[in-house]
């Protein structure tokens, strides 16, 4: 058995069981021609730092009831936070999950929470994206859901997403935060000592790496500016970059929800802007423009 270096939950829809009614749009009919080729969509939900199965699980009904597949991705907050390096192990190994259910050729769907899950979507999409690297054009990626992502590296918020984790008394809480902070001022300080050519190879730039994405399909980012660990004007900075790039960008951002908690304070409005936007990005493949929304 292969041990990944993440936890995941697959589930397959219930052909039994019934399914919630089309909305006026009859939007979930895009869904039923890309069944009959028998490719049911694959809604990939890669979760934030610290997150469990029971996290994630209050996300995939919303999907299950539509007839899609379910993968619910948790990786350790120790990878990462301390082994980064590891994270494209993380990818490699989705990859591999992805073909031993044999789903990889379906419809794709990344439904990302916070930097944790952009971290793993951004070496999956320098996976699918290098012709050198065995997984390019591996997967049909038809759209990619952002909760809570993408935020610049600012040392106080990454201290408290990592706080946030932790699961033990405060005293422990904080001093685990304050030798992350140590850490990461240390790691930062030695950072400015390498060559830029060195820094710029080793180090992992994760918001430039978003905003210059390859990827083309459509885009949905779910924010909040109450949300003190992503700054609501990183992730409208963007989807400004992203809209300049030609990719078709839609985003919702909400007053009052604190980080990864949008669905939990809007659960209608945030299940039908995500429900609205996997329709309108299969619909659009379907149609016939593939451009940029096949393959990452």
């Amino acid at each position: 058995m292969v041990d990944h270096p993440f936890k995941y939950t697959i589930h397959f829809p219930d052909p039994d069981s019934p399914r919630e009614e089309d909305d006026v749009r009859n939007s979930f009919e895009i869904i039923n021609r890309c069944e009959a080729e028998n490719r049911t969509p694959v809604v990939i939900l890669l979760g934030w730092a610290g997150c469990q199965e029971k996290h994630l699980a209050k996300y995939s009904p919303m999907y299950e009831k539509k007839g899609f597949i379910t993968l619910q991705v948790m990786v350790p907050a120790k990878t990462l936070f301390f082994q980064a390096h590891k994270v494209v192990d993380v990818a490699r190994g989705l990859m591999g999950v992805l073909s031993k259910q044999g789903v990889a050729d379906n419809p794709i769907i990344l439904h990302i929470f916070s930097n944790g899950g952009t971290m793993v979507y951004s070496h999956l999409s320098t996976l699918l994206n290098s012709p050198d690297s065995g997984f390019y054009q591996a997967l049909s990626v038809r759209g990619v859901i952002f909760d809570s992502a993408p935020g610049k590296s600012r040392v106080l918020n990454a201290v408290k997403a990592f706080m946030g984790t932790i699961q033990t008394n405060w005293i422990l809480r904080y001093i685990l935060g304050f030798c992350l902070l140590v850490y990461m001022f240390i790691t930062r300080f030695l950072l400015t000592l390498l060559p830029c050519g060195v820094k710029a190879g080793k180090g992992f730039q994760l918001y430039d790496s978003i905003c210059e994405d390859p990827t083309k399909c459509p885009q949905l980012f779910l924010y909040s500016k109450a949300d003190r660990v992503i700054m609501a004007e990183d992730v409208e900075e963007v989807v400004t970059r992203r809209k300049e790039k030609g990719v078709d960008v839609k985003s919702l951002c909400w007053e009052d929800s604190p980080h990864v908690a949008h669905f939990r304070a809007h659960p209608e409005v945030y299940a039908k802007a995500c429900l609205d936007f996997i329709s309108s990005s299969l619909e659009l493949y379907a149609n016939g423009n593939k451009e940029g929304v096949s393959a990452l």
